[in-house]
């Protein structure tokens, strides 16, 4: 194991994978790399993040595990979720994050549970939060019953609560309600900056010190890399955050002229196969088709936003999230075995 960064944390298993088996190579070699916390999402069929969290724990027992997003809250009995996070706090000797996100329509949809709100999200966390104190529990909301429950082994330390947030109203929620913040990727500096100030200052106006929220940037990351690797690490990256309905905040928040924006769009979704997927799965993966949206995305959107090129300029944006404000960054696309150079280049720039 080379020296740890603290400030760092990766994905693993990053969008739609049909075999999450090669979860158990990337935690490992993301633990030799010094990178400290493993971020996992979950996804319906190949990315059950009870087993991935299990599974990435016991390949790399040194490194914090984080859930990166628990999404859709609503579409289990919180005893569930805090049942799971009580036994990855007792598991990691207290290393675990239990990241959450408000999900998609179109889960709750099918599944027949309310969509997520904020609201919504701040009376399940609550449950939790009593659950974990040991008390026993009578409630009813949002689809969901606790008559008289108890999980009968109270924690001696709660785990913390990271909220993934976008727009303004999420991230003051988050910093009012919440252990630290996940922001989305590929922001520029300025939206970092932004929302930095929104969390701070709503966890200010909520009587909190502002400095006990942890902020998390994003960095979609591919340094020294093929032309392939680039192309599916940061592009097709990009196509599928055209897919869903929150681009349009995406697009306000770095201040991208909202017209290209559109041709992008509609670029995305003629060439997206109906797959009927809960993300990615529909977004092509034809090298010619992410040459043709590489050349369609203006260039600064590209290189504003994520740390490509070469490993000193990858390290420089990473950087440059941090001097924004950021307490952490988390590195998206590119799996641990294609970060040894940025890994090598980091200390150069490490705050």
């Amino acid at each position: 194991m080379t020296q740890p960064y603290p400030e760092l944390g990766y994905w693993t298993l990053g969008g739609h994978v049909p075999d999450p088996t090669p979860l158990l190579g990337e935690v490992r070699e993301g633990e030799r790399l010094g990178l400290n916390t493993v971020w996992i999402s979950e996804r319906p069929g190949t990315k059950d993040i009870g087993a991935l969290c299990g599974a990435a724990l016991a390949a790399a027992p040194n490194s914090t595990i984080a859930t990166g997003l628990i999404n859709n809250l609503q579409i289990r009995n919180p005893y569930i979720v805090a049942s799971f996070a009580s036994t990855m706090m007792l598991m990691t000797g207290n290393k675990f994050i239990l990241g959450v996100g408000h999900g998609q329509p179109k889960l709750s949809d099918m599944l027949g549970v309310p969509r997520s709100t904020l609201p919504l999200i701040g009376r399940y966390i609550d449950a939790m939060k009593r659950l974990w104190r040991g008390e026993v529990v009578t409630a009813a909301s949002d689809g969901w019953t606790l008559n008289g429950a108890v999980l009968g082994a109270p924690l001696e330390k709660m785990p913390p609560i990271y909220m993934g947030a976008v727009g303004d109203k999420s991230l003051a929620w988050a910093g009012a309600h919440c252990d630290g913040v996940i922001l989305f990727s590929c922001l520029n500096t300025t939206a970092v900056r932004h929302s930095v100030e929104v969390v701070r200052t709503a966890a200010k106006e909520a009587g909190r010190d502002p400095a006990s929220v942890k902020i998390c940037a994003v960095a979609v990351t591919a340094c020294d890399v093929s032309e392939e690797k680039m192309l599916n690490y940061v592009v097709r990256r990009m196509n599928t955050y055209f897919m869903l309905p929150m681009i349009d905040v995406l697009v306000k928040a770095n201040g991208w002229d909202p017209e290209k924006a559109r041709i992008v769009k509609e670029a995305v979704f003629a060439q997206a196969s109906q797959s009927g997927g809960m993300g990615d799965e529909g977004a092509s993966r034809d090298l010619d088709d992410l040459r043709r949206y590489r050349d369609l995305y203006p260039r600064e959107w590209i290189e504003d936003c994520n740390a490509v090129g070469s490993a000193a300029n990858g390290a420089r944006f990473i950087r440059s999230l941090f001097d924004a404000g950021a307490d952490k960054v988390i590195i998206h696309g590119s799996p641990p075995a294609d970060l040894g150079s940025l890994m090598q280049e980091w200390p150069k720039h490490r705050p």
